[in-house]
């Protein structure tokens, strides 16, 4: 998407736009107004088009999501830039045409996409059309961009008036090149910048343009049987009127008589270009809810959108594009209305307007260096939409001047190696910064250094410095070159690619020496494959995968002495998801289901809908064994119109697209096959679609490019590893855009599997605990702890019920209550945090039954809430859960540090905020709590992790990029605040677990500590000996901002066993320690062996007779006699007597 925006800070035009920082000593970027709160801003260099004309790119990472930008700065007091305005093939009635094409041939610097439009239909912009003085389309409803003589820039709703007079006879004119404007008895202006038009029963006067400069016309005719008005040629116009207009024009005009012509736009009756569009978004630098908006219903829907903001002097634009629907390589969602124009409330624009969206939105510019424009932004659609028209930046001169400057490489130094070459690009520009069309003479100091052969620079043998020269006329400038013998390292990209069955992949080298990069040439290299039957590659380092191996290989690169090697996966293993049999659970609409929840999940399902019908087809079998599969079939009429006829599950959540081994499909597969008397269907207005649920709700579709025929064949549809798995599916689907001609026919599916690469997940040893900073340890007991601080107990997942009073979470709960109790002087906590799902469920009894429990433990409490708490979103924590503990997120200070509590119940904090109390998003109450924080060490604290610690990974954030963010605003935290600590502390993932992540969910050494403390009587996610235990943990915050930390199981008992009890002098024994969890009448208790992750001690009775490592509980032998050995963990002790002789 594109936006203009201009504006003026303090009275002084600003160029190159920037945010308007809230504070310059921020720690995130500013957030704009409307947005969920910015973590992450890149903005791409800026690079100059013409003078007064600049463009950059920004993404700008949310927690809600990423959102890219494509940005135009636009100086309308330079005296080398205007606007003007074209029209798709200069004709409002057309096919429409792509936005690059009307730059390319109007000879333009940059533009945009312009106004809304009939799709599908008639081509015709819906609003004011102006271009150099000459109104094409009189105003519409909608906000107009006009420019005026004198370059000002005006957004304003315009109106159109007009006369015709006659004689002594006069009639309004309603408006110009209107091609329904002679309904409702209207009188339109008809020019040859309409194209044909259908006139069927209405009057028509043409018209022949009088003297130069004035507004007179001589009537050639008058008729009143024309069915189509066909394209007027020029110096003709014509008058179209309806109804009681018609019978005016009929009555009042004849051959030959004499006519004139008034027209008047206001406010604003001075323009010379103008472009229609809307809605206006800030008016007089503040938002504007315009009554008058087009596609209104679109307001707070995430779409590409393109505006323009404008500075209070109307001089200085900004041009902007936001990218969405997840298109380029930053995925953006795009932005809501109210969004945009908090952007360009942000830039500082006084005024600003929107244009066209969706896959309209579009930027082009001609960069440096290039004759025609590129494409800035990434349109939704994959490709450039044909639109009505847009609005252009262009440079006053009508051809470049002399050149003033050279540029080679785009001023980057070039390094080399002996013997190789590399093309290289030069161009000049002159004094506005237009490219100059001359060729860039090329020359090498010293010239036994290297040499310039068609555009391409040759190394010589020998290693050196020196300098590479391009002129043209009297520009003249140098650009540092280096070659080198030899290269330190090789890499390969892309780097370990998963490829399908036959696909091609081109790989690229890049060296260093001595730290510096160096330019290899593919074909410099020697390539090969192991094993042989992966896949082929050429010199040039194309490489082609098998067409029918599933497996994983290696590819090598060597230069020299120096090699390096990637690994390959080819094919994928599949694995059902559906084989598309069940008629029962499916059903067929021609409505839109790109919806959550779907609402035609219902049973029993219809079979029948005007458009077509899905059923069982016995006879049409993929393979010979098969049942049959499903028959869609589809009857679509020759029409204007967008049919769309899906077959969809009942159930969605029925048919999952999930993990395998720990990974998620990198696509889908299906066989799918066309029974039709056209042959293969014209995939042009034909096309399939699969729809799916991703985790967080998100409906995406996803369009597989095939030609669909009377064979069965096999589709691939890629998925994005960036999707929230596990996926649902939706629907199966047929899109038919206008069709000429009727289209009937069927198309089959079956067997609807998972595509998984061959390579398999790197086995990740566990390990208790990172190494964790100095300020951060565990402590075997928490009798350890320094005798300073405050101590907190923390705890998760007791899922208590009132009806069960003897179950395990209730057993449990009560036994660490009790325990709390009974730690001494600084151990004993001074306050409890639970994480969340402390009830099964969250009706008011069984809230009220763990409050009574807990006020039963005579120390203060929180609880987070669960999604227990909320009954997985039927009971809402605004209701029962505030009734009973307050609000929803809080935070409060203990000695030396802040918690911070958070709601991710609805398994995130975004998707929890509509149920806050206060009433309030949860991550700018996050920041705010963050910003006045004063002690050292803060724990960000809520139910759900971020990232689910076990390898099931399905016990975090729905939303994967609201988990990084999460990650990352940790993270940006703690490194621009320097000496402060933060822990992020989570339940909800049964057992306990500490991880050091970096924002994507990878365990680092300068990772974030995460701490997982989740399970107190619930069945555990992990195995007992990995932290899969009833347990809670006590951390002791030091006046230091240090915290050291215990976890302690929840035990009946310890057992204490050896493979011998007597030893003799010298001899060494491992002594081991088995727990026995306290449990209720619900669960069997289990084992759980005392050892790391549980706190834990051993202890000799006499360390004179046998000493024992108090961490392994590794005994050595040293003097005849017996001492008792002891392991102790929390409160419970066990232990065994050992005898040592001679």
């Amino acid at each position: 998407m594109i936006v203009f925006v201009t504006f003026c800070l303090s009275g002084r035009a600003v160029s190159d736009l920037q945010l308007i920082p809230e504070d310059i000593h921020n720690w995130l970027p500013m957030t704009p107004p409307s947005w969920p709160l910015v973590v992450q801003q890149h903005k791409s260099p800026l690079q100059v088009l013409t003078r007064g004309v600049t463009t950059y790119n920004e993404t700008l990472k949310t927690v809600g999501g990423p959102e890219h930008a494509s940005v135009l700065n636009v100086d309308l007091s330079s005296k080398n830039v205007r606007l003007g305005v074209v029209q798709a093939h200069e004709q409002l009635l057309s096919s429409d045409e792509t936005v690059s094409s009307m730059a390319n041939r109007s000879h333009a610097i940059a533009g945009i996409n312009g106004d809304f439009f009939e799709i599908h239909g008639t081509g015709d912009p819906i609003n004011m059309v102006m271009r150099n003085g000459q109104l094409l389309q009189s105003p519409g409803n909608y906000a107009v961009l006009g420019v005026t003589s004198n370059g000002q820039i005006t957004m304003a709703h315009e109106a159109f008036s007009g006369t015709v007079t006659a004689g002594g006879a006069s009639h309004v004119l309603n408006s110009v090149n209107r091609y329904t404007g002679a309904r409702d008895n209207g009188l339109t202006l008809i020019t040859p910048a309409l194209g044909n038009m259908l006139v069927a029963n209405n009057t028509v006067a043409l018209l022949q343009s009088g003297a130069p400069g004035t507004n007179t016309y001589i009537v050639r005719a008058v008729q009143t049987k024309l069915a189509t008005l066909k394209k007027l040629p020029g110096g003709t116009q014509a008058l179209v009127g309806g109804g009681t207009a018609g019978a005016w024009l009929r009555s009042t005009l004849h051959k030959g008589d004499t006519l004139s012509i008034a027209q008047q736009v206001v406010p604003d009756n001075n323009l010379v270009q103008a472009i229609g569009g809307g809605p206006i978004l800030i008016k007089n630098g503040q938002f504007y809810n315009d009554p008058v908006a087009p596609n209104p219903g679109d307001t707070n829907v995430h779409n590409p959108l393109t505006a323009v903001g404008l500075a209070q002097d109307g001089r200085h634009a900004i041009f902007v594009v936001f990218d969405g629907h997840e298109a380029g390589v930053t995925r953006g969602r795009g932005l809501t209305r109210p969004q945009m124009a908090g952007y360009l409330l942000a830039h500082g624009a006084y005024q600003a307007m929107m244009f066209d969206g969706g896959g309209s939105s579009e930027m082009v510019g001609r960069l440096p260096g290039q004759k025609k424009v590129s494409i800035l932004n990434t349109p939704s659609d994959g490709s450039e939409r044909p639109v009505a028209n847009g609005l252009f930046v262009y440079s006053t001169e009508e051809r470049p001047g002399r050149a003033t400057s050279v540029v080679i490489n785009n001023n980057k130094p070039i390094t080399l190696l002996t013997n190789t070459s590399i093309a290289v690009k030069a161009y000049a520009r002159d004094a506005m910064n237009n490219t100059v069309d001359r060729a860039v003479q090329l020359t090498v100091h010293p010239s036994t250094l290297a040499s310039i052969k068609q555009g391409r620079l040759l190394a010589g043998n020998r290693a050196g410095n020196g300098l590479l020269v391009g002129r043209v006329d009297k520009a003249l400038s140098g650009l540092p070159i280096t070659v080198v013998d030899h290269v330190d390292s090789l890499h390969i990209t892309p780097p370990n690619p998963d490829l399908d069955n036959g696909q091609k992949q081109q790989f690229q080298v890049s060296a260093t020496v001595h730290g510096t990069d160096i330019a290899v040439p593919s074909d410099a290299v020697h390539w090969s494959v192991t094993p042989d039957g992966l896949g082929t590659i050429t010199q040039n380092g194309l490489f082609t995968a098998s067409g029918t191996a599933v497996t994983l290989g290696q590819v090598t690169a060597t230069l020299g002495g120096t090699n390096a090697s990637i690994s390959v996966a080819v094919g994928k293993e599949p694995e059902m998801i559906t084989p598309l049999i069940d008629l029962n659970n499916w059903g067929v609409t021609d409505r839109y289901l790109n919806i959550n929840p779907c609402p035609y999940g219902l049973v029993p399902v219809q079979h029948i809908t005007p458009d077509g019908s899905i059923s069982l087809s016995t006879s049409e079998k993929q393979a010979p064994g098969d049942v049959g599969s499903l028959d869609l079939h589809y009857d679509f009429a020759s029409a204007q119109k967008v049919y769309n006829i899906s077959a969809y599950p009942a159930a969605p959540e029925n048919i999952l697209i999930g993990s395998k081994n720990g990974q998620y499909p990198s696509a889908l597969g299906l066989w799918v096959k066309g029974n039709t008397a056209l042959g293969a269907l014209n995939t042009t207005n034909v096309t399939l679609k699969v729809g799916f649920y991703q985790s967080d709700n998100t409906a995406t579709n996803i369009y597989p490019t095939v030609a669909i025929g009377n064979y069965w064949q096999y589709v691939t549809i890629p998925l994005q590893s960036t999707y929230s798995f596990p996926l649902r599916l939706n629907y199966l689907a047929l899109v038919a855009d206008n069709p000429e001609s009727e289209l009937k026919g069927d198309i089959y599916f079956s067997k609807l599997t998972a595509l998984y690469s061959p390579r398999p997940l790197a086995a990740t040893p566990y390990q208790p605990f990172p190494q964790n900073p100095d300020w951060l340890q565990f402590k075997q007991s928490p009798t350890q702890f320094s005798q300073d601080g405050t101590t907190i107990a923390v705890f998760d997942d007791a899922h208590t019920a009132a009806a069960a009073p003897d179950a395990a979470g209730t057993m449990v709960l009560k036994a660490i209550g009790d325990q709390l109790q009974r730690w001494p002087g600084l151990i004993r906590p001074a306050l409890v945090q639970s994480l969340g799902d402390m009830v099964e469920n969250g009706q008011l009894p069984n809230l009220q039954h763990v409050k009574s429990i807990m006020d039963g433990f005579g120390i203060p409490y929180h609880i987070a809430v669960g999604n227990h708490e909320i009954t997985q979103g039927a009971t809402p924590e605004d209701q029962n859960f505030t009734a009973v503990f307050g609000p929803t997120h809080y935070a409060y200070t203990v000695g030396n540090s802040r918690f911070i509590v958070l709601d991710s119940s609805h398994i995130g904090l975004l998707c929890s905020d509509a149920y806050q109390v206060p009433s309030e998003p949860q991550y700018e109450w996050l920041k705010q709590q963050l910003d006045t924080n004063t002690s050292q060490t803060v724990f960000i604290t809520t139910h759900v992790p971020a990232y689910d610690p076990h390898p099931a990974k399905n016990s975090q954030f729905r939303n994967s990029f609201e988990a990084a963010m999460y990650e990352e605003l940790a993270h940006r935290y703690e490194q621009t605040h320097i000496g402060k600590h933060v822990i992020l502390l989570f339940g909800h993932a049964r057992g306990f677990s500490e991880q050091r992540l970096d924002t994507n969910g990878i365990d680092v050494k300068n990772g974030i500590p995460n701490f997982v403390v989740a399970d107190v009587g619930a069945p555990a996610y992990a195995p007992a000996d990995q932290g899969g235990f009833s347990h809670y943990a006590l951390f002791h915050i030091r006046p230091n901002g240090a915290v050291q930390f215990a976890v302690l199981p929840v035990l009946n008992k310890i057992e204490v066993k050896a493979n011998r009890s007597r030893l003799k002098v010298g001899q060494t024994v491992q002594v081991k320690a088995t727990g026995t969890t306290v449990t209720g009448n619900d669960l069997p208790a289990i084992k759980v062996p005392i050892q790391n992750p549980a706190s834990h001690l051993w202890s000799s009775s006499d360390t004179h007779v046998a000493s024992i490592d108090t961490v392994t509980g590794l005994v050595q032998a040293r003097h005849p006699g017996t001492a008792t050995i002891t392991s102790t963990s929390g409160q419970t002790k066990g232990s065994m007597t050992l005898t040592v002789t001679r």
